[in-house]
């Protein structure tokens, strides 16, 4: 039974014979360029795009559309176009717009799928192993034959690699009684009160520095007396 080849797939079925342009309808030579662009479909409410090649006069300047509606090209400024070259999978002239990332020349997605298969399966690239120099094949970024050549070079970089000191972290001491607390603090007072005792009155016999010192152990007093002072009243809630 014959088969039935759509529209945006005549590119690739009809080599060297005369296709039409998706939009338009008009049949274009096997010696005329056609121009790859966006061809913009409407059924109902459903709207699709596909990648597809136009005659010339539907490529521009302006939106080109179909009789019914239907179909609509993307236009493709002159200064943006390629010169007219042969698809890489079914021979057919055709002009794409400039850009340089494209790696193929193509009249279509259809043609860019199919070329892209013949990539995949063609004859691989011999690789060298870096674990133990053997020949593989595979993907370009292959580095190892074998899993075990993968985890037998992770060890030796392991060996290699120095191994970095991770910082310790400070042990804390033993835990105090609430009687060896009063007791270290009431030797701290006591220093600090004969310290009071002996600083009455400031005058200009007091230099920065020792304010500074005072200062200081002013408030590292102040802090455990506050603490003496919430263990005292903890202690006395309980009782």
């Amino acid at each position: 039974s014959p088969v039935t080849v759509h529209p945006a797939c005549a590119t690739v079925t009809a080599m060297n014979t005369d296709v039409k342009c998706p939009v338009c309808g008009v049949e274009v030579g096997q010696d005329q360029p056609m121009v790859r662009t966006f061809v913009s479909h409407r059924r109902g409410r459903t709207r699709w795009r596909s990648d597809e090649s136009v005659c010339l006069a539907c490529s521009g300047p302006n939106w080109a559309r179909s009789s019914d509606g239907k179909r609509e090209a993307q236009p493709v400024p002159i200064e943006e176009r390629t010169d007219a070259r042969p698809c890489e999978t079914c021979g057919r002239l055709v002009i794409l717009r400039r850009d340089s990332r494209r790696t193929m020349h193509v009249c279509s997605g259809t043609c860019r799928a199919r070329q892209y298969g013949k990539r995949v399966t063609a004859e691989p690239k011999v690789l060298r192993c870096e674990g133990c120099g053997a020949d593989m094949t595979g993907r370009a970024d292959r580095r190892y034959c074998s899993p075990a050549c993968r985890q037998r070079a992770h060890r030796q970089r392991q060996e290699v690699a120095p191994t970095l000191a991770l910082p310790q972290q400070a042990k804390r001491g033993p835990r105090r009684r609430h009687s060896e607390v009063l007791d270290a603090t009431v030797v701290a007072l006591g220093g600090l009160r004969m310290g009071l005792a002996d600083v009455t009155v400031l005058d200009a016999s007091v230099s920065s520095d020792e304010a500074r010192a005072l200062v200081g152990e002013l408030k590292a007093a102040t802090r455990e007396l506050n603490r003496v002072r919430r263990l005292l009243e903890q202690c006395a809630e309980q009782s």
